[in-house]
């Protein structure tokens, strides 16, 4: 989880994250695609214990926004409120797979690197901006990326982003 304050905290814990005790003023990041739709893998399982309370709040923010774009930019977070969840919020972080070709790795591997940086760099933005002091953020994970770079991915554009918002 990461504790918002003046100086950014970093900490990390195993488990379901939809079953930790009652959090206020906190949320959950879930992985989403352009529009919201439900995704497989942790999305799912953070969907199911949001139960229907979490889906209205995602459809009625997805109508409210897609009124007036297309749909959501690849790095984007959007937040909405949680539902059954032990939470305030859920951010879904808008992430969308990238097809690549072998010829063209060394740019794919950069523009997954780029694309996660961006999606961190939203999580934090929203997340001030809805005056949310933890976030409870799975492992976010492109198979092709190692889990201790995505980690590292994490962490950088995460701390980037605490820093330039404590500077303004």
């Amino acid at each position: 989880s990461l504790t918002m304050s003046t100086y950014a905290r970093f900490s990390f814990c195993r488990g379901n994250i939809t079953r930790l005790r009652e959090r206020p003023r906190a949320a959950i990041v879930t992985i989403a695609n352009n529009f919201l739709i439900p995704n497989i893998g942790i999305d799912m399982e953070i969907r199911e214990a949001g139960g229907l309370p979490l889906e209205e709040a995602v459809a009625q923010k997805r109508q409210q926004d897609l009124a007036r774009i297309l749909c959501y930019d690849t790095g984007q977070a959007v937040i909405t409120t949680s539902g059954n969840l032990p939470v305030e919020n859920v951010l879904h972080a808008v992430i969308q797979p990238i097809m690549g070709t072998s010829s063209d790795e060394v740019f794919y591997l950069f523009e997954i690197r780029h694309i996660l940086r961006e999606m961190y760099h939203s999580i934090i933005t929203v997340a001030r901006e809805g005056n949310i002091d933890e976030l409870l953020i799975p492992l976010i994970h492109p198979m092709c990326l190692s889990i201790d770079e995505c980690i590292t991915i994490g962490l950088h554009g995460m701390s980037e982003q605490c820093k330039q918002v404590s500077l303004n």
